[in-house]
């Protein structure tokens, strides 16, 4: 399985606002495509790629005014030509920031591939979330984000996730705000997936996770990431 980071860019934005992921390589043809996105003061509106595609929404989590998102795209269609570009749209009437993350897989199920959910959320320095029963089939990729109110200090989130977890993102401290960490792991058996991450600040936290079909039954498959910090 191989990994790069494609970009990571602080931001900070008042208003409506559009920022964009860029993949150092392009996914192969249809290949499955992921993004988590931690916002504090705002919401996502959209996620579309330059191929044409809109993602769509897994879940979601909210605890006052910080909120994570789990987007996907089961299957991107033909093999992008140059550059693989995937944009995060945010509303917000005022100030907002936050960290967006995505990568790829090659190998999803056909049909249908969200499987599970989970979610929760709290004031405190660690999180655990888990999923509502066990994978339906062994093959599946599990997705898991946190969003962490850290004003004003870094959150020192723990990356990644829980022991088996590889990380497709970390922002530890998103214009003085929110801390946001993204994990995956594929799957070669069924369990009832859970994340658990710490950080060193108290404060308002929300976590989802999800987990989705591949094919064949064993998993694997290449994952390419990139990163932009709103």
């Amino acid at each position: 399985m191989t990994t790069a980071n494609a970009s990571n860019t602080s931001w900070a934005q008042t208003g409506t606002f559009a920022d964009t992921i860029s993949w150092v390589t392009p996914p192969v043809a249809h290949a499955a495509a992921f993004v988590c996105v931690s916002v504090f003061g705002g919401s996502v509106s959209s996620v579309t790629d330059n191929q044409g595609n809109t993602f769509t929404a897994a879940g979601s989590k909210v605890n006052v005014d910080v909120t994570c998102y789990i987007y996907y795209c089961a299957d991107i269609g033909a093999a992008p030509t140059g550059t693989y570009t995937v944009t995060v749209n945010i509303s917000a009437a005022g100030f907002h920031a936050g960290s967006a993350f995505g990568f790829w897989i090659d190998n999803p199920g056909t049909g249908t591939i969200l499987d599970k959910q989970g979610n929760g959320s709290g004031t405190a320095t660690s999180a655990t979330v888990t999923c509502s029963g066990a994978n339906v089939q062994s093959a599946e990729v599990v997705v898991a984000v946190l969003v962490a109110d850290n004003s004003p200090a870094p959150a020192g989130i723990s990356d990644p996730a829980t022991t088996g977890y590889s990380t497709f993102g970390v922002e530890q401290d998103a214009s003085t705000y929110i801390g946001g960490q993204a994990s995956f792991k594929v799957l070669a058996a069924t369990e009832t997936s859970s994340a658990h991450w710490t950080w060193t600040n108290s404060g308002a936290w929300a976590a989802f996770i999800a987990t989705f079909k591949l094919a064949g039954g064993g998993g694997g498959g290449d994952t390419l990431m990139g990163q932009i910090c709103l």
